[in-house]
C-alpha cells in the first residue's frame, strides 16, 4: 500500500522532500502507529495518509522543523480519528486468529506461545487510554528516552514519566486480566 507514495513524492521546488522524508521516517512512523492501534493494515493506511498530508502541506514546512514529531503528531490524530474502525478490526482480527487450526508438536507449541504472548502484549496494550499507551509505545517498546518523548509530544518530561507510570500499572493489569481470560 505504502508503495505509491513513490509516485506522489518527488521533490517539489520549494518545501520538504516527501519521498526523502519517506525514506528517512516512513519505517519508524509505520512500527509505532501498529503499536498504537493493533493492526498492521491500519496501520498502513495510516502512515500513507500522513504522508498525503505532509505531501499537501510540504510548501509550508521548514527543513528545521522537527519533521519526525511533525509527521507522529499527523498520525497520532488519524489513529485517535480512525479508533472505531481500528477497534472493529481488531474485533474481526482476534476472531480469525482464534479460528485458525493449532499447530502440533513441541515446535509449534512454541511458536503458538510466542504468537499468543505478543497477541496479549498488543490487546493489553490497546486497551490503554491513548496518551498513556503513546507515552508506553515510545518509551517501552520503541526504546525513546522520556526528554525525547516530552519533546514530540510537546508536554514536560514529568508527565511522561506519570503517563508511564499510570500505562505500566494498566498494562500489567490488563494482561494479567488476558492471561486469565486465555487460561479458561
Amino acid at each position: 500500500m505504502l508503495l505509491f507514495l513513490a509516485a506522489i513524492a518527488a521533490p517539489s521546488a520549494s518545501g520538504i522532500d516527501v519521498a526523502a522524508a519517506f525514506d528517512a521516517h516512513g519505517a519508524w512512523l509505520l512500527q509505532v502507529t501498529e503499536r498504537l492501534c493493533s493492526s498492521r493494515s491500519a496501520a498502513e493506511d495510516i502512515v500513507q495518509e500522513a504522508f498525503l498530508v505532509l505531501h499537501r502541506k510540504r510548501a509550508r514546512l521548514t527543513d528545521g522543523e522537527d519533521l519526525r514529531g511533525w509527521l507522529y503528531t499527523v498520525a497520532k490524530n488519524l489513529v485517535l480519528h480512525h479508533r472505531r474502525s481500528i477497534a472493529r478490526q481488531l474485533r474481526l482480527q482476534d476472531k480469525a486468529e482464534r479460528e485458525l487450526p493449532t499447530q502440533q508438536g513441541a515446535d509449534g507449541d512454541k511458536v503458538i506461545e510466542r504468537r499468543q504472548m505478543g497477541e496479549r502484549v498488543q490487546r493489553a496494550a490497546s486497551k490503554l487510554p491513548i496518551k498513556q499507551r503513546e507515552v508506553f509505545v515510545l518509551y517501552e517498546l520503541q526504546g525513546m528516552a522520556g526528554k525525547d518523548i516530552a519533546s514530540m509530544l510537546d508536554i514536560p518530561e514529568g508527565t511522561v514519566w506519570t503517563r508511564l507510570h499510570h500505562a505500566r500499572a494498566g498494562f500489567e493489569q490488563n494482561y494479567k486480566r488476558l492471561l486469565e481470560k486465555d487460561a479458561r
